[in-house]
Order: C-alpha cells, then sequence, then structure tokens
C-alpha cells in the first residue's frame, strides 16, 4: 500500500480488500451496489483489472494514512464518536487540500467474519455532510462506480457452475404481436438454440403481450421470460435485433459483461422514415464499443462498413439465416393457384405499389394476392396489411401462388425468397448482389429468376403464365459439394460458438469502453454542459 501512496505526492489514503483466513476469495467492496449474484471475487478476478483505482472518499476494513497527511494535519476530531467518522472527517480534510484515495485490490487484509466496516450513525453521517457538503458527491460517485458491477459480471464467467458462468439474456423487447420478417427471423433463432440443447441459461426479455401471441411458452419453455426487465445480471446480453437508440445500448450494457448485435439492415439509416433522429451516431457507438456484431449477409456487412467505422477489438462475423428449405414448408403440400402473390410491405423500398400497378396493367385479368399493400381501385388485387396475417394465413399464401413476386428495391437477406423456392414455386425477385449470395446459400426445390426493369419483370410473368421455361439462377455455388443449406440450430451453432470464442478472453470485453461512454453521456444529462 506505501508503495501506491509514493506513486504520487497528493495519494494521502490507500484502502486495502478484506478476504477471509479460510478462502482465497476478496469480499465486494460494498454490498450495497454489487451484483445479488455475488458475495465473493476470487483473486484472479481481481488480477484481470488493474491494480489500483483513484477513487472518491471512502472507507474500508483496512487502510494507510500517508506521512505528510499524519505530520501536516496533526489530530484527529475528538468531536465525533466513532473511529468511522473521526477518519472520514480527516479524508474530508485533506481531500480539500488535493489530497486523494486509491484503493489498492492486491494488498489484502484478513477480516473475521468477513463483514464490511459497520454503516455510519444517520446523525454523524448528516454532522460531516454538513461540515462538508461534496461528501454527498462522493457518496454519490462511489455508488455508480461502474467498478463495483464489473468485477461481479467477471466472478460470473470465471465460476466453475455453468448456471454461473454461461447465462445469456436476449433482449426481444422489440418482438411485436406480429408475424412479420423479423418475427420470422427471431423465432428461427430461438428454434435454433431449442436444438441445440446446450448448458447456457438462456432469458428472454420480452413483453407478455409477444410471448403470447408467438406462443412462446408451449414453444420455448427451455427459456424463462423476464418483464419488464430483468432482476439479474447476466454474462452475455444479445439483441437478435437491431438497436435503434442509446437508451438500448445503454440498458444492453448495463445487463451484462458481453454485448452482442445482429444487424438486419441499413436501410432505415438510408431512408429515414421511422427513423430516430439520432440512429446514425447510435449505430456508429455501437461499431465502437459493442463485443460483437452479426450480420445476416455480406450485403449488410458491407452496407454497415461502408456507413460506420468498426473497431478493431468489435468480434465481427455473417450469420446466414437458415437457407434449408425443409425449415420452411409446413405438412400441407403446395398447389398450383391461379393468383401471383407479391410479397412485402408499407415501406416504400419494398417497391410493392409500382410493381403491382405495373402488373395490373399488364395483366388486367390475372388475379394478384398482395402482403403489404391494399388498394381499392386495383380490380383484381386482394391485400393484405402486413403484420396483421397470421403465420398460417401467410404461409398458406406462399403455398397456394401460381408464383411468387418480391420486388424489393433493399434487403438484408430476404425470408420470403427461400419460402417461395422451398414450397417449390417460380420466385422472381429484382437484381442485385444479395440475390446472388441468396442463390449461392441455397440448394432444394423452385425456380429463381431475376429481373432489373419493369419490362423484364413482365416478360418472366409472362414467360410462367404460358408455361415458357427459363433457366432460373444457379443454386449452391457457395457451399461445398456435399454440404447442406444452414438449418436453424446452423445458425443458433454459429452464434453460439461466435459468442464463445469471444468469452474466451474475458479481459478483452469491451465494458470499460461502454462505460465510459455511458458515465459521459449521464454526465451531460445530469448538467447540460462539461
Amino acid at each position: 500500500m506505501k508503495v501506491a501512496l509514493d506513486e504520487d505526492p497528493y495519494f494521502g489514503f490507500a484502502l486495502a480488500r478484506s478476504a477471509s483466513s479460510e478462502s482465497d476469495e476478496v469480499l465486494v467492496m460494498d454490498e450495497r451496489y454489487a451484483l445479488s449474484q455475488v458475495g465473493r471475487i476470487p483473486r484472479a478476478v481481481l488480477a484481470r483489472m488493474d491494480a489500483v483505482d483513484l477513487i472518491d472518499d471512502v472507507l474500508l476494513n483496512g487502510f494507510l494514512v500517508d506521512q505528510v497527511v499524519v505530520r501536516d494535519f496533526e489530530s484527529l476530531d475528538s468531536s465525533l464518536k466513532t473511529v468511522w467518522g473521526a477518519f472520514r472527517e480527516l479524508m474530508a480534510r485533506a481531500r480539500r487540500v488535493g489530497f486523494r484515495t486509491v484503493l489498492v485490490h492486491d494488498a489484502i487484509i484478513t477480516v473475521e467474519g468477513l463483514t464490511l466496516p459497520r454503516e455510519p450513525e444517520s446523525l454523524e453521517e448528516e454532522i460531516l455532510a454538513d461540515r462538508y457538503p461534496e461528501i454527498r458527491d462522493y457518496a454519490r460517485d462511489w455508488w455508480r462506480w461502474g467498478r463495483h458491477v464489473k468485477e461481479g459480471l467477471l466472478t460470473l464467467r470465471s465460476a466453475a457452475d455453468p448456471s454461473c458462468s454461461k447465462t445469456m439474456l436476449l433482449d426481444l423487447r422489440d418482438l411485436g404481436a406480429l408475424y412479420n420478417g423479423t418475427s420470422e427471423a427471431v423465432l428461427g433463432l430461438l428454434s435454433g438454440l431449442k436444438a441445440l440443447k446446450s448448458d447456457w441459461t438462456i432469458r428472454l426479455w420480452v413483453s407478455p403481450e409477444a410471448s403470447q401471441f408467438h406462443d412462446l411458452d408451449r414453444r420455448f419453455p427451455e427459456f424463462l421470460q423476464v418483464w419488464p426487465g430483468p432482476l439479474e445480471k447476466s454474462v452475455v446480453v444479445f439483441r437478435p435485433i437491431q438497436p435503434w437508440s442509446l437508451q438500448h445500448l445503454e440498458s444492453l450494457h448495463s445487463y451484462g459483461l458481453f454485448v452482442f448485435v445482429m444487424m438486419f439492415d441499413t436501410i432505415i439509416s438510408e431512408s429515414r422514415i421511422g427513423a430516430p433522429a439520432e440512429i446514425d451516431r447510435v449505430w456508429g457507438a455501437l461499431a465502437r464499443v459493442a463485443d460483437g456484431l452479426f450480420y445476416i449477409s455480406k450485403f449488410t456487412r458491407d452496407r454497415f462498413r461502408r456507413r460506420f467505422t468498426v473497431a478493431d477489438n468489435v468480434t465481427e462475423a455473417v450469420i446466414y439465416l437458415a437457407t434449408h428449405p425443409e425449415e420452411y414448408v409446413s405438412g400441407e403440400e403446395s398447389t398450383e393457384g391461379d393468383y401471383l402473390f407479391v410479397v412485402g410491405n408499407h415501406l416504400p423500398h419494398k417497391w410493392l405499389g409500382p410493381t403491382i400497378r405495373d402488373l395490373s396493367i399488364a395483366f388486367p385479368y390475372l388475379p394478384i394476392r398482395a402482403l403489404g399493400f391494399e388498394d381499392a381501385s386495383i380490380r383484381m388485387l386482394a391485400g393484405l396489411p402486413s403484420g396483421s396475417a397470421t403465420e398460417e394465413e401467410v404461409d398458406r399464401l406462399y403455398r397456394d401462388a401460381k408464383l411468387i413476386v418480391y420486388p424489393s428495391q433493399y434487403e438484408g437477406f430476404g425470408i420470403p425468397i427461400i419460402r417461395g423456392l422451398a414450397k417449390g414455386k417460380t420466385v422472381v425477385a429484382r437484381e442485385t448482389s444479395l440475390l446472388h449470395e441468396l442463390a449461392d446459400q441455397y440448394r432444394g426445390p423452385g425456380n429463381l429468376q431475376e429481373y432489373s426493369s419493369s419490362s423484364e419483370l413482365v416478360e418472366r410473368v409472362a414467360e410462367v403464365l404460358h408455361g415458357i421455361p427459363r433457366e432460373g439462377m444457379r443454386f449452391g455455388r457457395g457451399l461445398e459439394s456435399d454440404e447442406c443449406p444452414r438449418r436453424h440450430v446452423d445458425v443458433a451453432r454459429e452464434v453460439m460458438e461466435m459468442i464463445e470464442s469471444r468469452l474466451a478472453r474475458p479481459e478483452e470485453s469491451n465494458w470499460d469502453r461502454r462505460q465510459a461512454m455511458f458515465e459521459f453521456a449521464n454526465a451531460y444529462r445530469l448538467t447540460g454542459f462539461f
């Protein structure tokens, strides 16, 4: 401890940690602010952190006062009744002159019973705070100090018991009580995690409404559901839906040591439709302080990288959603109906309106079903609002269509393409680099036709209607000759392998970066300026 005091002439007090003579564990610094699951810290965990921390003034069981403070502040205040009060007053006096307190984590004293110092008498505490008002600030900063949480999280990660060291919180707060592409991707991931049967304890942060709509209790009884918020910290927080606000990121950070996020696409940043005003700054921060980013395609990864600078210590991986046709077929056989099924939603980049108007002009007597678009003026159109249909209704639309058109201008993956092909349908989709990427990852039934203009779209549809054969896009070029396309369990396995690889180096967590960022943001919230 004296070595720590000697590092700076204005280090006046050095505090030690407390341990029991019966174990190799160290007591938490303050039970009031420690993790509820953690009471003692292995010394190996402390060794992964800075050996000395400069802190605001508190008292622990063991401390050393620098000889300069002893010399210049000759006596304790005899009007105070307790040793705690007398030394706390000495700290306050010395602090006003500039003497600081350091906490030396590798200086450990043995305490029988292994308890923290008793709480100060409330009257004495008030006397000191009235005499030295800054004491209230020091107490607030001690309460907010992130080290209480970080060493607890590292302790969870280092535990031999998997129920502590392998805990994951899945942030599904944006899983709505509706069926759409996002919910289909999330439910596929949950199915994969269930099929893995790993020793991870997984909690779902999900609303009761969404849980009931998607029947999560019956489908995934293995996963504990928490709402309105978790009561315990987890080693990993994984958000399989991209975040929209700084508050999203802060809440992820507040519940775990490692934070992983899955990015679907960047369209909300491009179009700004429904986008929070600060979305680019949020994703820019994500690129710097997340522990891992998973992209559902190379297309999404490339868009994200060109718009945001990803820090070197952020793990990145392209993890495709399931492309195996068996993951997208129900028990009922497909039929060749008489209608054209156009898939999308209400957003402009889905390009439903222009596409359906072109098709209705070119084929005035062809029934058209649309998911995500309605227009009473188009006589042969029957439309369903996106999200309002059930999973069974949507499946029937795919199953009984004559052919499927997917006109979206911008996608991160394109589940409707794989889903239509899996049912043996001809799918006509806009030519993009993503379309070729999907074709390379798919192997199975169906015929995939690409188009680049409205006239080509009409031509492709006409060929199908009149039975004119055309060779479709080649499948499976991104797979080995004997390799099967990904199932949901393969997706979940890739995710967990990436996470576990990163967790093998707990000291490399970006927790400190996130903590510093949010401390900065909170200071601004409190003061409005710096």
